[in-house]
């Protein structure tokens, strides 16, 4: 979890459905069992909390 995203609701961050890069990276990622990696956001979504997912490097 990024330290500027502490009191997103439950941990979460959100990868808008817009973006399937991102979201088949991450996927992959944890289909491999590699869950570990560097999130890069970009601030919350309005009045959500979440904080949008603007790129992910999963750890080798």
């Amino acid at each position: 979890m990024p330290t500027n995203c502490e009191g997103t609701p439950y941990g979460w961050m959100l990868i808008e459905q817009k973006k399937t890069t991102i979201i088949s990276m991450v996927l992959a990622a944890w289909a491999s069992q590699n869950k570990s990696g560097t999130i890069y956001t970009s601030g919350r979504l309005g009045d959500s909390g979440y904080y949008l997912v603007t790129q992910f490097d999963p750890d080798n």
